[in-house]
């Protein structure tokens, strides 16, 4: 619009592409191994990385969330839920976050999906952790290991708000 103000300048535009770079990268990148056909599966990067941003913005929002409410409800105590007591609140998080990508895809399914923009459920939830530092944090991932590398994509990067 002709006259409207700048909402965007022009490192905030660079900084979005080359974290939508980043994204694409990383889940292009991202195979899984097709036992059945003795090759792998992957998909290119620019066709995920819409659902793959909007997956790891979710996931941080979703995070930041609960603990908000976390903090409200419990004031600090940390419940348990009978048999998974070995976990805490916040591992619980990620595993119920986890799930909602959980389920089994033959290779036929993945071949028959592989122009599908979203990524098999086993690269959508292993990919944006892999950008969490909350769930390296409290999974106590060390940098540089497979499920929390130093370089992580975020497109998204939230101010933290002055009360």
């Amino acid at each position: 619009i002709k006259n409207s103000p700048v909402l965007v300048g022009k490192e905030d535009k660079h900084q979005f592409r080359e974290q939508v770079k980043c994204i694409e990268h990383q889940y292009e990148n991202a195979i899984m191994p097709l036992d059945s056909y003795n090759e792998t599966f992957s998909q290119p990067g620019e066709l995920t990385h819409d659902e793959a941003i909007a997956d790891n913005a979710g996931l941080r929002a979703a995070f930041r969330a609960y603990r908000n409410e976390r903090k409200l409800l419990y004031k600090g105590l940390q419940p348990k839920l009978s048999g998974l007591d070995a976990y805490t609140p916040d591992q619980l998080f990620f595993v119920a976050a986890a799930m909602i990508n959980c389920g089994e895809q033959s290779d036929d399914d993945l071949l028959e999906n592989k122009d599908d923009e979203h990524p098999p459920g086993y690269i959508r939830v292993n990919e944006e952790v892999k950008n969490s530092r909350e769930f390296a944090r409290v999974y106590k991932c060390p940098l540089n290991s497979p499920m929390n590398p130093e370089q992580k994509c975020r497109v998204w990067r939230y101010k933290k708000r002055k009360h």
